[in-house]
């Protein structure tokens, strides 16, 4: 089984890396294929660098980048 888990990101370069540990630590203890997709939702602070960095050291993540902000249901729905 494999879980997506699709999170909307919105000036949260703060936040994104102990909401990253978070999810890591709670699929060391299941046995689960997971993938998580960031969506940058026209961030104006560091979220997109940050996703960038997560993108590139962990095959599970997934980020993709909005150019202004739609919102975040568009967000989710785009990682749908």
């Amino acid at each position: 089984m494999k879980i997506s888990i699709i999170i909307p990101v919105y000036n949260s370069g703060n936040l994104t890396s102990k909401l990253i540990e978070r999810i890591e630590r709670v699929f060391e203890t299941i046995d689960y294929d997971f993938e998580v997709i960031l969506i940058d939702d026209g961030s104006k602070d560091d979220s997109w660098l940050n996703i960038l960095k997560l993108t590139k050291t962990n095959q599970n993540f997934k980020g993709l980048r909005f150019l202004k902000n739609y919102g975040q249901h568009n967000a989710v729905l785009c990682g749908l």
